[in-house]
């Protein structure tokens, strides 16, 4: 890009971005992340938080575990199900119970 001042003198001007991580410089248009798909986007976000690059190799050893041993992981049967669900219930009932009976001691 070249600006003329006055018709006398021609500057030549440039606009560059230095991208810390690569060490290399980068075009202005790569420090949005509008370049970036929404995966990637996220990817990176949550690295920042959270050790991700861990956790996907913790479950890809995890598959491989289950392959290897030949095992099925065993599904829940329906009254597995419905035995969880009273014991929730039944432990969600008591709860509420003791805390109204602690609540009219109280009174």
């Amino acid at each position: 890009m070249l600006i003329l001042f006055r018709g006398l003198i021609e500057v030549p001007t440039f606009t560059a971005q230095f991208n810390a991580h690569t060490g290399k410089f980068a075009a202005a248009s790569s420090r949005t992340p509008g370049h970036l798909s929404e995966y990637e986007r996220m990817k990176r976000m949550s690295e920042f938080y959270f050790d991700v690059n861990k956790w996907e190799e913790d479950i890809a050893t995890q598959h491989e575990e289950e392959s290897n041993s030949g095992k099925k992981r065993k599904r829940p049967t329906k009254k597995d199900l419905v035995s969880a669900f009273d014991k929730f219930e039944s432990d969600c009932r008591n709860d509420f119970f003791f805390r109204n009976d602690l609540r009219s001691r109280n009174d």
